[in-house]
């Protein structure tokens, strides 16, 4: 997978996305999950070499990346996080600001209700990269539509229902002596106080606890 990523940067965004659009799309169409999985992963490893091209197109990307996130087979679902994930840091912070009403509710519920533990760890490390795109940055580019948009007022919007989801799966990963959703949760917990800052507060006592017992 690395040499595709190589080979989009050497032959540069224009000729890359020619190349691959088209084959994103007849994979994802495709009744074999094996096709489906190889489009998204496709989608996701172009995204750092094409990221000008695929935010022109955001949304049939973003449209094209949520499908994968739903898809009935789990090995595709996770080519679709891993693609959504990648999106969310290289069109930050204009995917977040455009389609977080689709996505965090439907983040959220997998991060919750996927039956693997590799599943559930995809999941919040997709929501790791939506939540760390609202992070104030001095890289985001000249055209940054967050100027009028409050991040911390967006996040409050879901900040309760993410952090009962992360004290769930904090707790479940504990249980389970599993160290990579443990780590992909505090490291989404992190990002949030970012954003949020002091409305972090009352939430404090709840993970403490918590933390503790990891240590």
């Amino acid at each position: 997978m690395s040499s595709i990523s190589r080979l989009a940067g050497d032959l540069g965004e224009k000729t890359m996305m020619v190349c691959s659009q088209n084959i994103i799309l007849e994979c994802i169409s495709q009744p074999s999950w094996v096709a489906r999985q190889a489009g998204y992963t496709l989608l996701g490893l172009i995204s750092t070499s094409c990221k000008d091209a695929l935010s022109k197109n955001i949304d049939k990307i973003m449209e094209i990346a949520c499908r994968g996130v739903v898809d009935p087979e789990v090995r595709v679902r996770y080519a679709g996080l891993s693609a959504l994930a990648m999106l969310f840091t290289e069109l930050a912070p204009k995917a977040q600001l455009k389609f977080h009403s689709e996505i965090v509710p439907v983040l959220t519920n997998l991060m919750l209700n996927e039956d693997l533990l590799k599943m559930q760890t995809q999941a919040t490390s997709a929501m790791l990269n939506f939540v760390s795109g609202l992070i104030p940055s001095d890289d985001q580019g000249e055209e940054n539509e967050s100027e009028d948009v409050d991040h911390k007022e967006l996040m409050s919007k879901y900040t309760k229902d993410l952090l009962q989801a992360l004290f769930t799966l904090l707790k479940k990963g504990i249980q389970a002596k599993h160290e990579p959703l443990q780590t992909e949760v505090l490291n989404v917990l992190g990002a949030v106080c970012n954003v949020i800052i002091e409305d972090f507060a009352e939430y404090y006592n709840d993970f403490i606890p918590l933390m503790v017992e990891i240590l």
